[in-house]
């Protein structure tokens, strides 16, 4: 008999923890980040009798298996508008802030944010960070007061190899190096909360427990094994190798006239076109699962741009030879040609520094493609227009010399020689 009792205690028991585990917070935990990052956030809502708002209780914890860098989690579908809150260590002392998103730029501290409270901060030497906070009038914010909330998105980022760059309210971030996003239905959630009454306390992370998202974007990887900042990097190796080197260098092979001209300009033509269309499938398919997010992006509507004008530039140079082949010469093709070209080489060049900025990219990468795009804008027209010159004399002088006689008996040898 005892034994028996033993037994069914037990029993309940279990029954008790599944159950307090089916009425916990709700919580969403990823492991799949190729920078080995474990991620988790519970989050709790109930209505607050005394702001007659909604309120968001969360506990945010993760474990980064790398020195420094920072990890955060956001409140909101992308980076136009979502509050963000950022952890990070510095000299063993944990710290979290609250900030705005601005689109693809560091989050600020703006002062529409809404009020909030840590109740808990705290890091082991394991590398575990943990922190609870509340952020007071959530529905407000989301501009769903009085409404159902339903379901929510959220995001998250890392960069655990590049630190904050100092330790103040301010500090500065590194670009990220992976993301990934997930959703909570919090619409029969807070209904339920609210009629079993205020939390206490903020949730309690259960690394048991399954995860409660209704929509996981994992961790950004573009392809199986392939980090998402590989592909990037893909992007912009493959463009700036097309747009800033092939092409300038196509347009000088024109000027060597010793150097058969049209076969060296084909061919840095050629792979330059080929170099950008990599750098622009890279970025297309890194940016594949919400491309409408990314193309409100000054950065990418100049890409688009820039797309169209490789195209017509293709196609202006097809039909500026085939009038050349057949000896129907057009000005006004001719001079598109080079137009477009141009305007490709400087619009092209200057977006790839504006993505470098974007990136956060080293300093002494913006000098080295700065000095490149100098190279590009000034040294390049410069070499260009020279040669021309250079060519044009050789020209005149090549037509004058059949109207030259040097010698004594005035019989014009150049003159025989060419007929």
């Amino acid at each position: 008999m005892p034994h028996f009792i033993r037994r069914l205690w037990a029993c309940a028991i279990l029954l008790i923890s599944a159950a307090s585990l089916a009425q916990a917070s709700l919580q969403y935990c990823n492991t799949r980040s190729y920078v080995q990052l474990h991620l988790c956030l519970a989050v709790d809502t109930y209505y607050n009798t005394t702001s007659k708002a909604t309120d968001l209780l969360a506990t945010f914890g993760y474990q980064s298996f790398s020195a420094g860098g920072w990890t955060s989690v956001g409140l909101g579908s992308s980076m136009y508008g979502a509050l963000v809150v950022i952890g990070y260590v510095h000299n063993g002392e944990p710290t979290l802030d609250l900030r705005q998103a601005t689109g693809h730029f560091e989050p600020q501290s703006l002062p529409t944010l809404p009020q909030w409270t840590i109740s808990s901060l705290a890091a082991n030497t394991s590398g575990w960070f943990e922190s609870s906070f509340h952020i007071y009038g959530y529905d407000s914010w989301l501009g769903a007061k009085g409404h159902n909330l339903g379901v929510q998105s959220f995001i998250w980022a890392t960069s655990v190899a590049k630190p904050a760059n100092k330790h103040s309210a301010a500090f500065s971030l590194a670009m990220h190096d992976d993301k990934g996003q997930f959703s909570f239905d919090l619409g029969d959630y807070s209904a339920n909360n609210a009629l079993s009454g205020s939390p206490q306390h903020a949730p309690a992370i259960h690394f048991g427990k399954k995860n409660d998202n209704v929509e996981d974007g994992g961790a950004s990887v573009a392809a199986a094994g392939v980090p998402r900042a590989y592909v990037f990097y893909l992007h912009g190796v493959a463009l700036v190798s097309g747009i800033m080197i092939l092409y300038p260098a196509g347009a000088l092979a024109l000027r060597f006239t010793k150097l058969r001209p049209f076969r060296l300009h084909l061919y840095f033509q050629l792979g330059a076109s080929m170099s950008c269309l990599v750098g622009f499938a890279a970025a297309g398919f890194a940016i594949r699962a919400d491309p409408l997010r990314y193309l409100r992006e000054p950065h990418a509507l100049l890409g688009l741009v820039i797309l169209c004008g490789i195209l017509l530039q293709n196609t202006l140079g097809w039909l500026h030879h085939r009038a050349y082949v057949n000896d129907a010469k057009n000005a006004f093709v001719t001079s598109a040609h080079i137009l477009v070209g141009r305007f490709i080489i400087i619009l092209g060049s200057a977006n790839a520094l504006l993505g470098l900025i974007l990136a956060r990219a080293r300093p002494t990468t913006l000098v080295f493609l700065s000095t490149v795009f100098a190279v590009d804008v000034v040294v390049v027209p410069c070499i260009w227009l020279a040669t021309r010159k250079r060519r044009d004399e050789e020209e005149k002088q090549e037509v004058g010399v059949p109207l030259l006689d040097d010698d004594s008996d005035g019989h014009d040898s150049h003159a025989t020689s060419r007929m």
